[in-house]
């Protein structure tokens, strides 16, 4: 992980640094592998898509009537 410099990690809950956390892991561990040849091709990762919607990141984050709910400043 990067070093903190304006100490961001402080505004974050425990939660936010968990989802930070798993987010950073999964993009280094199967985001960065293939995203160059996806750019190359002018194609987008679709096998991300189930993946990515397990990890909770798909559909809205604003806090209302229908809506998830997470916190974002």
């Amino acid at each position: 992980m990067s070093i903190d410099l304006f100490d961001i990690n402080s505004l974050l809950s425990e939660e936010e640094q968990i989802v930070r956390n798993n987010v950073s892991r999964f993009v280094d561990e199967n985001v960065k592998p293939i995203i160059q040849d996806c750019f190359e091709s002018h194609s987008f990762p679709k096998q991300l898509i189930q993946p990515i919607a397990e990890l909770g990141l798909l559909g809205s984050s604003i806090e209302g009537l229908w809506l998830c709910g997470h916190e974002f400043y």
